[in-house]
């Protein structure tokens, strides 16, 4: 199965889905994590890869392949946003596809609206159909602007392995990481992990909503 993780800065999708991530690659599916805002420096890049590295996740950047969507402003011309990750769906062909929940920051919001406009049902036949669009939360932005009536109830329990790959992955972002209880560090993360997982009756586990869900 291939799945395609979209994340407005480096490290939003290890924040909020770095377990399934690992989880999915341990189940042999190929993951493509795509990185949309160029940060305008090196190191946030080199650690976004570390991180993929840890995860045997496949690390994509945007401004690589000529598309520069600025960091706090990946929003300003949203057509090309969404023929960006038109271009890279129908490269790749993900099975699933995961988006950032659209918070706070305006980049989650573009990146979560570009996102949806990308997994719409097309006219047209050379436009790849992702069957499965989930949506996660990364705990750093907890404010929401609006309500897009999404239903955080998918679960996904996450092993040992997969907790520890996580892990790995948060520390790559040296950078970013304050000391706890901040929402970036690894303590918390782990907390959050445990919080879920206390829901659905495991020790560890990430949570979704469901934009579309084929079964």
């Amino acid at each position: 199965m291939k799945v395609l993780v979209l994340t407005p800065h480096a490290d939003d999708s290890e924040l909020g889905m770095g377990g399934t991530i690992a989880e999915h690659v341990l189940a042999d599916d190929i993951v493509y994590t795509v990185l949309i805002a160029d940060h305008n420096r090196h190191i946030r890049d080199t650690q976004f890869k570390k991180a993929c590295q840890a995860l045997f996740a496949k690390p994509i950047i945007a401004h690589e392949l000529g598309y520069w969507f600025k960091d706090g402003h990946i929003g300003d011309d949203p057509r090309r946003l969404t023929t960006f990750i038109d271009k890279i769906k129908n490269e790749f062909k993900p099975d699933i596809m995961y988006l950032p929940f659209p918070s706070v920051h305006q980049d989650h919001c573009a990146v979560y609206e570009a996102g949806v406009r990308a997994s719409r049902l097309s006219l047209n036949e050379d436009e790849w159909f992702i069957p499965t669009v989930l949506v996660y939360r990364e705990p750093v932005s907890q404010i929401d602007i609006y309500s897009p009536n999404l239903q955080f109830s998918l679960f996904k329990k996450l092993s040992p392995l997969a907790v520890d790959r996580k892990s790995s992955a948060i520390k790559a972002h040296k950078s970013e990481i304050l000391p706890y209880p901040h929402p970036s560090s690894p303590e918390y993360l782990d907390y959050e992990a445990r919080a879920e997982g206390g829901k659905c009756g495991v020790t560890h586990a990430e949570v979704f909503a469901a934009i579309r869900l084929t079964m």
